[in-house]
């Protein structure tokens, strides 16, 4: 697609939150999906590339939209509004494609008539003028003309697309109080059972109780009166995830050594524990 419509309206009641860089990356990542008229890759590296992102920073607001507006299924990043818009764009296509075949076929037809009409006057003109004149043994000349019209077969109209797939269905954004509320009365535990976490520390060997202090950060800005209490997100275990996987509050570093990778406290980190056992005391 070289052209889709874009609400201004809508597209700022769902993006007003968003910094700059992320409003940027967002709009670039819907150009490619409807560039191509496919989900995105499924694997980010693939997307830094064709976003252009090469900074830490650009990649973060990359990884930002993806969790919060697109869906990552077996196709790759899914989004429901651009799926929608190349469903649209491709249904108006295929009944200007099958407008155009059924008018070339008229065509065909009519022109298939006009041919026959017109061999049909020749060969009786011939016809006429054979009466009237003989060889001199008195053999009259044959009809040449073939008075019945050449049948043309018309070409096959041109082939359709394959239909478009139907939209995925995708988890509504929520607040993460929402989500929280949700977990509780589902008996769920919001992020300590959550497999791809789990699976991140124990690959890493990051300490377990550090992502707790990153978790009651990450709750510290997105639930109320937080500065992000507002924000939506679909799947808020994998927000959080990318948080920690990326280490944007630079709560921890790390020190190889010959048994793996050492972690310990950054300043912000020392500063966040004090702050959190104050509030909890």
């Amino acid at each position: 697609m070289n052209y889709y419509p874009h609400h201004i309206g809508d597209y700022l009641k769902d993006t007003a939150h968003l910094t700059m860089i992320e409003d940027g990356a967002y709009r670039r990542l819907i150009d490619l999906y409807y560039l191509h008229e496919k989900p995105l890759p499924a694997e980010k590296r693939q997307v830094y590339r064709l976003a252009r992102a090469a900074s830490t920073a650009e990649r973060g607001a990359v990884d930002t939209i993806l969790d919060e507006y697109f869906t990552l299924t077996d196709d790759g990043w899914t989004h429901r509004r651009c799926d929608a818009e190349v469903a649209k764009s491709r249904e108006k296509s295929e009944k200007a494609r099958t407008s155009a075949a059924s008018r070339w076929q008229a065509k065909t037809h009519s022109d298939g008539n006009a041919n026959a009409s017109g061999k049909n006057a020749n060969a009786y003109a011939n016809a006429q003028e054979t009466h009237g004149r003989t060889h001199s043994d008195g053999n009259a000349y044959p009809i040449t003309n073939n008075q019945e019209p050449i049948q043309k077969n018309p070409p096959n109209p041109p082939g359709g697309e394959s239909p478009a797939k139907k939209p995925r269905e995708r988890k509504p954004r929520i607040q993460l109080k929402t989500f929280i509320d949700q977990c509780m009365q589902a008996g769920e535990k919001p992020i300590s059972g959550y497999q791809p976490l789990l699976t991140y520390v124990e690959n890493t060997g990051l300490p377990m109780d550090f992502v707790q202090i990153a978790w009651d950060v990450f709750k510290r800005e997105f639930l109320p009166p937080g500065e992000h209490a507002s924000r939506l997100q679909a799947d808020w275990r994998r927000h959080f995830l990318n948080y920690v996987e990326k280490g944007y509050y630079r709560l921890w570093y790390a020190k190889q050594t010959d048994d793996g990778p050492i972690y310990e406290l950054s300043t912000q980190g020392i500063q966040a524990q004090a702050s959190l056992r104050k509030e909890a005391a």
